[in-house]
C-alpha cells in the first residue's frame, strides 16, 4: 500500500503528508461511491484535502462534527461525520504506522469522543500489546453497557 501514496505524491509532486484510504460505499462526501474506491487524504497544516479521481474537497476541524476509530481485521477504521457529509473508510496496516498517516489522523483527534483506543493501536510495539488494549477496551464498553442495561432494567421493573 506505501507504493501507492509514493507514486501518488511522486505524480502529483506533493511533499505534504498523505494518507490512503479505501472508501465504503456509504460514503456521502463524494458522488457515485463504490465500494473500496481509493481516497487520499493530504494534510495542509489548517485542513485535509480529501482527493478520489478528479474530485477534491477540503475539510477543516470546524467542517468536521465528530470522528470515531475502530481497530478491525488488522485495519484501522475512521468514520467522519461532516458539514459536506459522510466519511467511512478504511486503512491498511501497514499504511496507519506511516508518520505521515499518522499526522493525518492525528490532526483529527480533537473532535474524537475516545481518542484512547486510537492511541493505544498506534502506539503499540507489538501485537500482544495491542491485543491486551484491545481486550481491555472492549471490556470497558462491555461494563458500561451492562450497567445501562441493569438501570433500565429497573426502571421497566417499576
Amino acid at each position: 500500500m506505501s507504493k501507492y501514496i509514493e507514486e501518488y505524491k511522486f505524480q502529483h509532486g506533493i511533499k505534504n503528508n498523505v494518507a490512503l484510504f479505501f472508501m465504503r460505499k456509504e460514503t456521502t462526501i463524494f458522488n457515485d461511491i463504490k465500494q473500496w474506491d481509493k481516497c487520499f487524504m493530504i494534510f495542509n497544516i489548517n485542513y485535509v484535502t480529501f482527493q478520489k479521481d478528479d474530485t477534491s474537497i477540503d475539510l477543516s476541524l470546524d467542517d468536521v462534527n465528530d470522528v470515531s476509530f475502530e481497530q478491525y481485521d488488522g485495519n484501522l477504521w475512521l468514520v467522519l461525520n461532516t458539514t459536506k457529509g459522510l466519511f467511512y473508510g478504511c486503512m491498511r496496516y501497514d499504511t496507519y504506522k506511516r508518520q505521515d498517516s499518522k499526522n493525518i489522523i492525528q490532526y483529527f483527534l480533537p473532535k474524537c469522543q475516545d481518542p484512547t483506543l486510537y492511541n493505544a493501536l498506534i502506539n503499540s510495539k507489538n501485537s500482544f500489546f495491542y491485543y491486551f488494549s484491545m481486550k481491555y477496551h472492549y471490556l470497558k464498553l462491555k461494563e458500561k453497557f451492562n450497567k445501562v442495561k441493569t438501570k433500565l432494567v429497573k426502571l421497566f421493573k417499576r
